[in-house]
């Protein structure tokens, strides 16, 4: 799909969607993503190249299915604050939440 002068491929097929989210050579990313770096900075979802290996490299064994089933019950609890805290700016046009997320991110891994 052309938007403009950029490209895009649209994925529909779950195995081929697979073939690039599981590759360590296609993580090049799109110039969209800039737009997310003042947010996220150059972390795993941002990075490329030799960065993005070196902290996957790290990362991988937290997300083991198995280690992350035991804590599926401290997700969905603090999920569900995350959810009533929302839920108190759902009239506001605007709502930056920025430390909304940061507080659940540390509450789930704390």
């Amino acid at each position: 799909m052309w938007l403009g002068s950029n490209v895009f491929i649209l994925l529909s097929d779950p195995r081929n969607i697979e073939v690039i989210l599981s590759s360590s050579v296609h993580i090049e990313k799109a110039d969209i993503y800039k737009f997310s770096l003042p947010w996220l900075g150059t972390g795993l979802l941002t990075s490329t190249d030799s960065l993005w290996h070196k902290r996957r490299k790290i990362i991988t064994p937290t997300f083991h299915f198995k280690i992350l089933e035991g804590f599926v019950e401290v997700f969905n609890s603090n999920a569900q604050i995350l959810v009533e805290e929302l839920k108190k700016h759902v009239a506001d046009k605007y709502v930056d939440i920025y430390n909304n997320i940061s507080l659940c991110d540390l509450d789930i891994i704390c």
